[in-house]
């Protein structure tokens, strides 16, 4: 379901909330877990003197589990949410939040919400709610799908659950910087279709650079099918990091990517994936950085 809205959020470091326009789009599974997005713009506040010129995007990314009602959904939400203002200073942190849609006529829909999130490197804890209208989709019937002829691969089209390494160069002035480490993969493969994805990856020091951290990858993917057992994804999305150097010094950036992914079935429910990943990081020294991971899959 896709919808717009009005949001508000306060953190504990601060008085008075900061309220703004949202847009929500959810893949809803009755009975099952499925996808939250949200991105909110947060304008200078005209009612609290804290914030006269503060101005900052806001978005959560996570999962939603929708539990049916008689004639409403209820939704628990979990994920994790980014700060970007104005002077190019950013946040990340994990929420959780409750909320219900009520369907009102036809395909139209009322959501409210309610959320709370911890800001790793801002003013700790904040809670926030949400309320507007959606639009749920249309109902529809599975096509029949033509029989498939022996020995030719399933079509790849559902969940893709896996693990991979990956690799991550950038520069710093004049050195160039690599970073390895584990990752793990969740995607909705959609052929000819949008679908989802969400990455997370364990950075670990490399060489002479004592960097550790956490980057994680939220975004949408396109599905173009290159035969019955092969898919290529066109990526794109939202991408934040946060670690510390073996210095002691900490930080956390957000920035957003595109990328082109490879996914191959091999046998059975098991597949290759292959990833290319540029990332552009906002207000950061190092403002770009070029990914690439490789692993195995667990696809429908």
């Amino acid at each position: 379901m896709l919808g717009a809205g009005g949001t508000f959020t306060t953190a504990t470091g601060a008085t008075g909330a900061i309220a703004g326009p949202r847009i929500d789009l959810v893949l809803l599974r009755p009975g099952g877990v499925g996808l939250d997005f949200g991105l909110a713009y947060l304008p200078p506040s005209r009612v609290a003197e804290v914030f006269p010129s503060y101005q900052a995007v806001l978005g959560d990314v996570g999962a939603a589990y929708s539990f049916p009602l008689v004639s409403d959904l209820l939704l628990f939400r979990a994920g994790g949410s980014f700060l970007l203002n104005a002077d190019g200073q950013g946040d990340i942190g994990p929420y959780v939040g409750i909320g219900i849609v009520h369907s009102l006529t036809g395909r139209l829909a009322l959501r409210a919400g309610a959320s709370g999130r911890y800001w790793i490197d801002g003013p700790g804890f904040g809670a926030g709610a949400d309320l507007g209208l959606v639009l749920l989709p249309k109902p529809h019937m599975r096509a029949s799908q033509p029989p498939r002829s022996r020995g030719e691969p399933r079509r790849i089209n559902g969940w893709a659950v896996g693990a991979a390494g990956s690799l991550h160069a950038a520069s710093y002035g004049n050195d160039g910087l690599a970073f390895r480490g584990p990752s793990f993969v969740a995607s909705r493969i959609t052929p000819r279709g949008i679908g989802f994805e969400s990455g997370m990856t364990y950075l670990v020091p490399s060489g002479s650079y004592g960097f550790t951290g956490l980057a994680l990858d939220l975004g949408m993917t396109y599905g173009i099918p290159l035969g019955p057992g092969t898919v290529v994804l066109l990526r794109g999305g939202a991408s934040a990091i946060a670690g510390g150097d073996s210095d002691g010094s900490q930080g956390a950036a957000v920035g957003l990517y595109p990328g082109v992914g490879l996914v191959r079935r091999l046998a059975g429910p098991l597949g290759l994936r292959l990833d290319v990943t540029p990332r552009f990081w906002l207000g950061q020294a190092s403002p770009a950085t070029v990914g690439a991971a490789v692993g195995l899959v667990l696809l429908p």
